[in-house]
């Protein structure tokens, strides 16, 4: 599975994805650590050689950050110096998006009735997938909550 473009509606799956991308890649050092001092003449050989990593690895980071998400998105990212601050700014932008997706993903478990036109076996994966979206926003359901639940949507 490639890196996915973020179009709004999957930051959760493009965020867990970005950070497996750059790690496999060598390039979440911009990520992970803080931008090194600026150079001076008293910079030795090894502050030089990591500074220049270090600013490679942001760039190359911003690009494939950039390049990953859909224009639209990218309209409303305030430009940042490094991968880090970018990525901030992209998540400030879903903060309440994921707020209003928990509480649709919510709502949605709540409502779900057993159609009985289709298959139990349906029905239960839906609600199990529902409840698999909510664990992408660290929204955890019980196993017995979920049963309980699935349970008490089916007729009597």
């Amino acid at each position: 599975m490639g890196l996915p473009i973020l179009n709004g509606e999957n930051y959760a799956e493009w965020l867990e994805l970005l950070e497996l991308t750059l790690g496999c890649m060598n390039l979440d050092l911009a990520i992970n650590e803080e931008k090194p001092e600026d150079l001076t003449d008293e910079s030795t050989p090894d502050q030089r050689d990591y500074y220049a990593k270090w600013q490679r690895n942001n760039n190359m980071s911003l690009r494939l950050i950039k390049a990953n998400m859909s224009r639209t998105i990218r309209r409303f990212i305030p430009d940042k110096p490094t991968a880090r601050e970018y990525l901030d700014a992209v998540k400030e932008q879903y903060v309440n998006t994921d707020s209003s997706t928990v509480s649709t993903l919510i709502a949605k478990l709540g409502a779900i009735k057993y159609n009985e036109s289709k298959d139990v076996r349906d029905h239960i994966m839906k609600a199990r997938d529902i409840a698999t979206q909510l664990k992408d926003y660290e929204i955890d359901l019980s196993e017995v909550y979920l049963v309980h639940h699935i349970l008490n949507t089916l007729p009597k």
